[in-house]
C-alpha cells in the first residue's frame, strides 16, 4: 500500500499516475476538498482564483495530464494581445515592459546606460569560482542595478514574492546560471537553451500560447482527478505522526474528522508543505526534520476586486502590473483577469486580482480586513483612475504561501536526496523541492510515480 500525503497538485499527479498503473494507494487530505493552494471560486457569474491564477503549458507532462483527464477541449488560453502587455510600477507611474528587443530602444522603463549594459553582456567574462551567488549579485554582475530594480525585482516579486538579495540564483533561476555556463553569456545561452529545449521530446508539440485555465477555474483539474480516484481518497484526514514500523514500512497516526486511527503502509509520498512534514518526521529523523523547518515561507494576500464596466486608460488590453521593491504601493502586482481571461467576467465588469504580502508586505497580514481592503482599493483606484466604488471584494490570506529558495538552499536539497536514499520507500514532493510552479509540481509528481514499485 502506498500513502500519498496531501491533495495538492503534486499529490494529485502522483495519484493520477498510480491509478493508470493499477497500483494500490490511498491519498490523505486534511481539508474538505482537493486542490491544495489551487482554489477556484465564483461570485455570481465571476470566476476567480484564491491561489495560482494561471498555469503554463510549458512542459510535456502538463499537456499529457490534461489530455488524460479529457480536459483538452475545455482549455481556455489567455488573450494573445493582453499576454504581451505587461507593465511595471516605477516612481508611481505605469511603464510598459519591452516585449521585444526592438522596443527596448523606445522604452521609458530603461535608460541608455541600461541598454548599453544589455548590449555589453555577451562580452562579460563568465564566473569561474564555485561560490554561491544571490540572484541580485548575479544580475548586477552580468547586467546592471537598473535591470535588477526595474525588471528582475518586480518579476521575482510576482513569482516568488521573494527578495533577490536572499534568493539563490542557482536554485530559483537556474536557467540563468545554465545559460552563462553553456555560452559564457546569459543572452546567448538563453537562446541556445531554448532552441535545445524545442528539439527535446514533447516540447515541439506544446502550443505557442502557454497560459491557460478552464471554464470553472484551475481547480477543475483537482475535481477531475478526484473523480478518477474515488474510493482511494480520504478527505478531512490529517496525518499527525509518522513512525517506522517493524516491517520497515510506516505507521501513520491519522485524525479523520476528530476520530483517531492508524494506518500501516509500505511506502509514503509526502507532498505536504515542508514545515508540516518537518513536524511529522521528528521521530523518524530529527536532523532532517530541522533542516526542512529551515525553509522560509513568505505570506501572500490575494484580493479580488470587481468594478463596473469601464474603460481603463490603456491603449491595449493589459495583462498585469508588477511593483518595484521601493514603491510605496501596498501590492506586489495587479492582474487584469477580465482582460486576459474575458470569460471570468462575462458581463464585462473589471475583475482585478491584487497580490500583496511576500517579503515586502509581511505586516499587511495583521491588518484587520476592513482597513486592509480600504488601503488596497484606494491605492488601486488612484493608480488606475477608477472613479467608481468597488462592487464586490474578496480577500484570502495565506500565512505561509510561497517557499523561498534562498542562499544555502543547496543544503536542503542535499538533505532531501540523502533522506530519500536512506529511506528508499519514502518520496518527497511539493513546491519547496524542484520548482514552485504548478507545472514544476506536475513534473515532480510524474517522476515520483515512476519510482514507486
Amino acid at each position: 500500500m502506498i500513502a500519498i500525503l496531501g491533495g495538492g497538485i503534486t499529490g494529485l499527479t502522483v495519484a493520477h499516475q498510480l491509478k493508470k498503473q493499477g497500483k494500490e494507494f490511498v491519498l490523505l487530505e486534511g481539508s474538505p476538498e482537493l486542490g491544495g493552494n489551487i482554489q477556484s471560486h465564483r461570485h455570481k457569474d465571476v470566476t476567480f482564483e484564491l491561489g495560482p491564477n494561471t498555469v503554463l503549458m510549458n512542459k510535456p507532462e502538463v499537456k499529457q495530464m490534461i489530455e488524460e483527464l479529457n480536459l483538452s477541449d475545455q482549455l481556455i488560453f489567455a488573450n494573445n494581445e493582453a499576454s504581451k502587455n505587461r507593465f511595471v510600477l516605477k516612481n508611481n507611474k505605469i511603464e510598459a515592459i519591452p516585449s521585444s528587443f526592438s522596443t527596448l530602444f523606445s522604452s521609458r522603463l530603461f535608460g541608455l546606460n541600461t541598454l548599453l549594459s544589455i548590449l555589453k553582456e555577451p562580452f562579460i567574462r563568465k564566473k569561474t569560482d564555485q561560490q554561491e551567488e544571490s540572484l541580485a549579485t548575479f544580475i548586477r554582475r552580468r547586467f546592471s542595478d537598473q535591470i535588477l530594480h526595474d525588471f528582475v525585482e518586480p518579476f521575482v516579486g510576482g513569482i516568488y514574492a521573494g527578495d533577490p538579495e536572499k534568493m539563490s540564483v542557482s536554485h530559483s533561476m537556474k536557467m540563468l546560471v545554465e545559460a552563462e555556463e553553456s555560452k559564457g553569456s546569459v543572452l546567448q545561452g538563453m537562446i541556445h537553451l531554448l532552441k535545445k529545449r524545442k528539439k527535446s521530446k514533447g516540447y515541439s508539440q506544446l502550443p505557442k500560447q502557454k497560459i491557460f485555465t478552464f471554464p470553472q477555474g484551475l481547480q477543475q483539474i483537482a475535481k477531475e482527478v478526484g473523480e478518477k480516484i474515488k474510493g482511494a481518497c480520504v478527505l478531512n484526514a490529517t496525518v499527525k505522526q509518522i513512525k517506522v514500523n517493524a516491517k520497515n514500512g510506516y505507521t501513520l497516526e491519522i485524525d479523520q474528522s476528530g476520530k483517531k486511527r492508524t494506518l500501516d503502509v509500505d511506502q509514503v509520498v509526502s507532498t505536504v508543505p515542508a514545515h508540516v512534514l518537518s513536524s511529522l518526521l521528528e521521530k523518524v529523523d530529527n536532523t532532517f526534520s530541522k533542516r526542512l523547518n529551515s525553509i522560509n515561507y513568505v505570506p501572500a494576500i490575494v484580493t479580488h476586486l470587481v468594478y463596473p464596466k469601464i474603460r481603463l486608460r490603456f491603449s491595449e488590453k493589459p495583462f498585469g502590473i508588477l511593483s518595484r521593491k521601493n514603491e510605496e504601493a501596498p501590492f506586489l502586482g495587479i492582474l487584469f483577469n477580465h482582460s486576459f481571461f474575458p470569460h471570468q467576467s462575462p458581463n464585462g465588469k473589471l475583475l482585478l486580482t491584487v497580490i500583496s504580502g511576500g517579503y515586502k508586505h509581511r505586516d499587511l497580514l495583521d491588518i484587520p480586513e476592513e482597513a486592509l481592503i480600504k488601503k488596497i482599493t484606494s491605492s488601486v483606484e488612484e493608480l488606475l483612475k477608477i472613479n467608481y466604488a468597488v462592487e464586490y471584494f474578496h480577500i484570502k490570506k495565506w500565512k505561509k504561501a510561497i517557499p523561498q529558495y534562498e542562499l544555502g538552499y543547496g543544503k536542503v536539497k542535499t538533505a532531501i536526496r540523502d533522506f530519500e536514499k536512506t529511506h528508499s520507500n519514502f518520496h518527497i514532493g511539493g513546491n519547496y523541492y524542484e520548482g514552485i510552479s504548478v507545472s514544476d509540481c506536475i513534473v515532480r509528481g510524474v517522476r515520483i510515480a515512476q519510482l514507486l514499485e
